[in-house]
């Protein structure tokens, strides 16, 4: 087979397992690439190839990107090869625990309070009262508002979720589905770009820098340090683990915490010596 019918054929098995677009896509530009570097040389070896491709190939790149890479060659092989390489073969780079970044609810107030655009509001609310993902908001139907909460379906992990919908939000987003009427999306063919220029432009008007991610990551955040239950908010994420919502655990314990001023402390300590 050729380098071409075998992207076909693995973008066709992907499909068939449902994985999402922008898995898809980053997959194929993945395995592509890996065809391009493996022309011409004489190893047969998939976890051989795999190893120098990553050591020539992907030297110097974040180990985010790596094991991108790693996983959809991988995936490439399991698939359409009945190959499978272990971690013991080619282990995957082990990535830096970042925390997320996140907005101070002031500043999203304030970004919401002197938007103007009556649908550019209301899809800044939802980012941050509702915690949406891009993708889920640029593909939000009328028919996922039912009375109070969203029930999101096409999401990741096709995993179906609902999330209760702020009263902030609900009379906004109600008014603005009456007067536009939209037919099924409810932000029509509004691209991932247009979203995230929304979000960028109505912070910058503050003086801040944000995305429709950091939103979400505050929503999560600020949900916890008011007192709600941390599997609450897993599932109102998406989160297929408690693992994965446990940094906002951390997050909102900090933000509720105070340190003691060492420095105020020994002023106090030298003033009680008579120092």
């Amino acid at each position: 087979m050729k380098a071409s019918e075998y992207l076909k054929d693995f973008e066709e098995r992907m499909r068939c397992a449902f994985s999402s677009e922008d898995t898809i896509k980053n997959y194929l530009t993945s395995v592509n690439s890996f065809f391009k570097f493996v022309s011409g040389r004489t190893e047969s070896d998939p976890a051989l190839l795999l190893r120098k491709y990553i050591t020539i190939k992907l030297q110097g790149y974040e180990a985010k990107t790596v094991n991108l890479h790693r996983s959809a060659i991988v995936k490439f092989f399991k698939l359409c090869k009945g190959i499978e390489i272990g971690t013991d073969e080619v282990p995957r780079r082990k990535e830096p625990k970042k925390l997320p970044k996140i907005i101070a609810i002031e500043d999203i107030q304030r970004a919401i309070s002197k938007t103007l655009n009556v649908k550019h509001r209301l899809i800044l609310s939802i980012f941050f009262g509702c915690g949406l993902r891009l993708k889920e908001m640029q593909l939000l139907r009328c028919r996922n508002v039912i009375k109070k909460v969203l029930w999101i379906e096409d999401t990741k992990g096709q995993k179906h979720r609902i999330i209760p919908i702020p009263g902030s939000i609900l009379d906004l987003l109600n008014s603005y589905i009456s007067e536009i009427k939209p037919d099924d999306f409810i932000f029509g063919d509004l691209c991932k770009r247009t979203f995230e220029k929304i979000v960028s432009n109505a912070f910058s008007r503050i003086g801040v820098k944000a995305s429709p991610h950091m939103l979400r990551h505050s929503f999560a955040t600020y949900e916890i340090a008011s007192g709600q239950n941390p599997f609450k908010v897993q599932s109102w994420l998406g989160h297929g683990s408690i693992k994965t919502t446990q940094v906002y655990i951390h997050l909102s314990q900090a933000m509720l915490s105070e340190s003691t001023d060492l420095l105020q402390v020994k002023e106090d300590c030298t003033n009680q010596m008579g120092v």
